[in-house]
């Protein structure tokens, strides 16, 4: 596994009234594993704080419905945490399926 750093260009997803639009280009950190490329969740959790602040919304899929990213807990990360599914729910720290709150 190789881990590096890369840049990514941020877009606010596209709306029914606006379409999707540059915030910023960002130096993420990525790792290839097998041949294929994927962003570690801590830059993952920064791409989703960045898009919730350009969108005045936090980045839960509650407030993002029609997210077209993965949507990870701004605590732990992990995209089975009921926090993910809504910012009214407390993180788990848990990645287990079928929680309480979790839309996995």
């Amino acid at each position: 596994m190789n881990s590096y750093k890369t840049t990514f260009d941020v877009f606010a997803p596209a709306t029914r009234d606006h379409p999707a639009r540059f915030i910023k280009t960002i130096e993420i950190d990525v790792y290839d594993e097998g041949g294929e490329v994927y962003v570690t969740p801590e830059s993952s959790i920064l791409i989703d704080k960045i898009r919730a602040e350009a969108m005045d919304k936090c980045g839960c899929r509650e407030c993002n419905p029609k997210a077209w990213w993965m949507i990870l807990c701004p605590d732990c990360g992990n995209k089975r945490c009921p926090k993910a599914t809504s910012h009214q729910y407390a993180c788990t720290n848990s990645n287990e399926p079928g929680q309480p709150g979790s839309a996995y």
